[in-house]
């Protein structure tokens, strides 16, 4: 708290009444305040399923975690390198069984993201719901 000779109190604190009084308008204002809008186009499906990604000449096998008509996250035993852009092949039980093409959006330590090539969600491969 910094007092009126420019000075910095330490070990000041405002009392306890304003905390939670603090709290209540927090609360109150999430209450009434509008959701907001999802910022993703599609929505994603969660998912526990066994997962197998092919690049580069390896498979390596993890876990989906969750699954859009346009894109996938999968989590890997270990980190693992790859570089954004580069095509991959995901496969997975339920839609993914017969294995799609997938560009590597991200892959930061053990948790990749997949965007699935347009042209898939444009015929509907996945339907209304990709699980």
């Amino acid at each position: 708290m910094i007092s009126l000779y420019g000075t910095t109190n330490v070990g000041t604190k405002a009392p306890a009444n304003d905390d939670a009084s603090d709290q209540m308008k927090r609360r109150a204002f999430a209450a009434t305040s509008p959701p907001q809008p999802s910022r993703r186009r599609l929505e994603r499906f969660k998912t526990d399923s066994p997962a197998i990604v092919r690049f580069g000449g390896v498979s390596i096998f993890g876990k989906l975690v969750d699954l859009s008509r346009s894109g996938a996250r999968v989590e890997l035993p270990q980190p693992t390198s790859a570089k954004t852009g580069e095509w991959a092949v995901l496969s997975s039980d339920g839609a993914l069984r017969n294995g799609y093409d997938a560009r590597i959006v991200a892959a930061e330590g053990c948790t990749w993201r997949f965007g699935f090539e347009s042209t898939l969600v444009q015929l509907g491969i996945f339907g209304s719901d990709p699980t």
